[in-house]
């Protein structure tokens, strides 16, 4: 399985966490967020995942993809990430 995470806060952390060793390698997980502060953050809980500050092409290589994002922030998220 591999997963992208759009979002590397509170609510990614704790999915990445129980997905982690149970249902997912670290390696096949992708976490996308423009704070270096959250992707560092992301890479020190989970050691060998990956990051990413922007969600360009690489998300169509995931089986999965997660918005981990506060409500009011969805809809800019969103525009991105839509089909052209």
């Amino acid at each position: 399985m591999n997963i992208a995470f759009v979002g590397a806060g509170n609510m990614a952390s704790a999915l990445i966490g129980g997905l982690v060793g149970n249902e997912a390698r670290a390696e096949d997980i992708l976490v996308i967020d423009p704070s270096d502060d959250a992707r560092s953050r992301a890479k020190e809980s989970y050691p060998g995942i990956q990051t990413s500050a922007q969600s360009s092409l690489e998300l169509s290589a995931y089986e999965t993809v997660v918005l981990a994002v506060k409500p009011q922030a969805a809809a800019q998220v969103c525009r991105p990430l839509r089909p052209i």
